[in-house]
């Protein structure tokens, strides 16, 4: 992760088996590398403790149980997660320039805990949106007055008119063709 001489990363990760073997794998990158502070925590749009899903096959299927998508995936497990919001950890860590979102169906959520984050802050902000959810975050990123655009398969951003798996959304006040290379 190259965040810059002053850049701090940080991730998020529900699951503690997985939020574990992060800080496992980030511990073991080059001093050339800006090692991600993990913690184990669910995103959404309030402070408490929501129910997680564990999915059967494949870790990047595991969801906040409840959304949308939790009734098409086979399930080994559910466990009691603490979640938080965005903005409840802008007391705590350094404001963000760039944020990525993925969380598999709860994305609205994650936006309406950041509300601060979005029109105070304004960061970049890259995310899968499942398809239940287009029309939720094309509200939020519009209330909050930014652009969408794809994120292409060379690296390369286009304008677009709604969000999807690969959305870019970028405050309108920044020049779309200089702010993400």
């Amino acid at each position: 992760f190259k965040a810059g001489i002053d850049g701090k990363v940080f991730a998020l990760e529900a699951d503690p088996r997985y939020a574990a073997l992060q800080s496992r794998t980030f511990d073991g990158l080059g001093n050339q590398y800006v090692k991600p502070e993990v913690l184990c925590a669910a995103v959404a749009d309030k402070l408490g403790i929501l129910e997680f899903a564990v999915a059967k096959r494949g870790h990047t299927r595991s969801h906040l149980a409840g959304i949308e998508r939790s009734s098409q995936i086979e399930t080994e497990a559910y466990r009691q997660v603490m979640t938080i919001t965005l903005d409840f950890l802008l007391s705590y860590w350094k404001k963000p320039d760039f944020i990525k979102i993925d969380v598999e169906g709860a994305e609205h959520l994650a936006m309406y805990g950041a509300k601060k984050i979005l029109n105070e802050i304004r960061p970049i902000i890259y995310v899968e949106v499942s398809q239940s959810n287009e029309t939720q975050m094309d509200r939020i990123f519009g209330e909050a007055d930014y652009d969408i655009f794809t994120l292409e398969n060379d690296g390369s951003i286009s304008p677009s008119q709604k969000s999807g798996m690969c959305t870019i959304a970028i405050p309108k006040e920044y020049r779309s063709d200089t702010a993400v290379s």
